[in-house]
């Protein structure tokens, strides 16, 4: 198989391709939402897996047993862009038309897993050919903690450094259930949840 030609479902994270925010409809392009910018890394789904050891005093504490407690998984990409709309994505609350402000107008204590700070994220990549393959995030949160650490490290020449971190759609049931947090795969797979 050829990358350059047709990307597998395994490789299209990786692949150069655009970051947009809210689509509505993944039929077409026009409705893929609101373009964030061009990630020439594509993106990067990093999953916090959470385990617990059960040990064997009387063995001398030798494990016994292990259980699996669920993963945390988190979207990071380097845009090629900067401007008002990946900081209001990005950063909610600092960005008011094409101005930054701090403080923002998000107090202490406001819930960002909130359907007024949370987005869905799609990510196609640049080489679709007949496939079209994409990864879609169906509730995704801002790191605002990340976003800024990234913001500081990085060389502000090589792009933008963003960061969510993935939730299952509050009114994911059913059939959705399965693609709440995170869609890898083909358009024709998919559901995309709008509520």
């Amino acid at each position: 198989m050829t990358i350059a030609t047709e990307p597998s479902t395994a490789e299209i994270l990786r692949m150069p391709g655009y970051l947009y925010k809210d689509p509505t409809n993944l039929a077409a392009e026009a409705n893929y939402g609101t373009l964030l910018g061009f990630s020439e890394g594509g993106i990067e789904v990093v999953a916090m897996i959470g385990t617990a050891l059960s040990r064997a005093e009387e063995r001398g504490i030798e494990p016994v047993a292990k259980w699996y407690l669920g993963a945390q998984l988190q979207i990071r990409a380097v845009l090629k862009n900067y401007n008002a709309t990946v900081l209001a994505a990005a950063f909610p609350g600092l960005v008011t038309g094409s101005s930054v402000q701090y403080p923002s107008t998000i107090v202490a204590g406001t819930r960002l897993d909130s359907a007024t700070y949370a987005h869905k994220l799609l990510f196609m990549p640049v080489d679709q050919c007949a496939t079209n393959k994409l990864v879609l995030f169906q509730y995704a949160v801002p790191n605002l903690e990340a976003n800024a650490r990234l913001r500081a490290q990085t060389n502000v020449d090589l792009g933008f450094p963003v960061v969510w971190d993935a939730f299952r759609h509050p009114s994911a049931s059913g059939a959705n259930k399965p693609y709440a947090t995170m869609w890898i795969g083909t358009t024709s797979g998919v559901t995309l949840i709008t509520a």
